[in-house]
């Protein structure tokens, strides 16, 4: 196996990272470089990491904008190639890096592998393997809460990221940055992840290779807060129509336009309910304000796809968490949204599959 580099992302990780990098620095991992990408943490995390694994090396960033900005760092900074990049709160298993390094090794055409990813405190199920691509803009995620000795091992090619862990091979993906810088939190992954997909590089969940996943951003994660937090909302809100805006093809967006103007009022109407106007708001006001930069994206963008739009999304059930649907009303909102989406879809669909002749960027 060539040189091996791991990336760890952390902010305000100190409850995560001794565990973390115990397991990274390990005599069985392969790797030759463990760096510690910071984003100007405030809690005593670094100290953790100076004083106890003092092999890791530290870059530490200014100011914090965001996981997708620091990968980028911390894939100009790698000294190989190949970069295992994991979250601070990600617990490598034994073997994890050598099969997606050998799922890459397997398939030219793959730049990006992710493993299953259990919950670190139950450890017998999955929290998911894969994600696809809903064509509303949102993330499907696969495979999640079943239970481990359920999941088939076989490498499969997927048509999104999850970027709690994921190996990437710098050689294969060019110059360009891995994410986009102006992305600061959430769907992040996922607008790289069909980014890629849409420029002809294939993407490869490798379920047999294993890594444990803690509770989340420290303040941000529903799973560590056990809420939606403003930036949460906020920023799902403004990055979905992001990726809407710099990746799909006008045809799409014209073809799709009754499911999608659906979702848009199911989504004000929701964030009205739940208190979350403040927040609509915000990110309708940041969108207007971003409108010139996401047209340079979007013709930067469409100049080197590949594949058309209908390559790559999927239709079926639309991908809510069920605690956003609270209520008789709002379960009778979301069927009725469901059944638009699926027969716009369907009607649509067959217009949207086509490949553009070109190689990957």
């Amino acid at each position: 196996m060539s040189g091996l580099t791991l990336c760890i992302i952390n902010h305000n990780g100190e409850p995560y990272l001794r565990d973390t990098l115990a397991a990274a620095t390990a005599n069985h991992q392969p790797f030759d470089e463990v760096l510690l990408v910071d984003n100007a943490s405030t809690d005593g995390g670094l100290d953790i990491a100076r004083e106890c694994f003092p092999a890791v090396r530290i870059l530490r960033l200014g100011r914090n904008r965001g996981p997708g900005p620091a990968r980028n760092a911390g894939a100009r900074e790698a000294g190989n190639d190949r970069i295992l990049f994991i979250d601070n709160d990600v617990v490598l298993l034994p073997g994890c890096a050598e099969l997606l390094c050998g799922a890459l090794d397997a398939r030219q055409e793959a730049t990006f592998a992710m493993p299953a990813v259990l919950y670190a405190k139950r450890a017998g199920t999955v929290q998911y393997d894969g994600a696809g691509a809903h064509f509303v803009g949102l993330m499907i995620i696969e495979n999640a809460d079943l239970p481990v000795q359920e999941l088939s091992t076989a490498p499969r090619e997927i048509d999104s990221l999850i970027t709690a862990c994921f190996l990437t091979d710098r050689g294969r993906w060019g110059e360009d940055p891995l994410f986009d810088d102006a992305f600061f939190l959430y769907f992040e992954d996922h607008e790289l992840g069909l980014r890629a997909r849409l420029r002809g590089h294939a993407i490869l969940s490798v379920p047999a290779a294993r890594c444990l996943h803690r509770e989340g951003s420290i303040g941000v994660s529903l799973r560590q807060t056990g809420a939606y937090t403003a930036v949460r909302v906020r920023n799902t809100m403004l990055n979905r129509w992001r990726i809407l805006l710099k990746l799909y093809e006008l045809r799409t967006l014209l073809l799709l336009s009754p499911a999608l103007v659906s979702f848009e009022v199911f989504q004000f109407t929701g964030a009205l309910a739940k208190g979350w106007l403040c927040h609509w708001l915000w990110a309708a006001v940041e969108l207007a304000w971003r409108l010139s930069k996401i047209g340079v994206g979007r013709r930067a963008f469409q100049r080197h796809r590949c594949l058309g739009d209908g390559d790559v999304l999927t239709g079926g059930p639309l991908p809510f968490n069920p605690a956003l649907s609270t209520g008789r009303l709002g379960r009778l909102a979301q069927g009725l949204l469901g059944r638009v989406a699926e027969l716009n879809w369907k009607l649509a669909h067959r217009f949207l599959r086509r490949s553009i002749a070109g190689n990957p960027a």
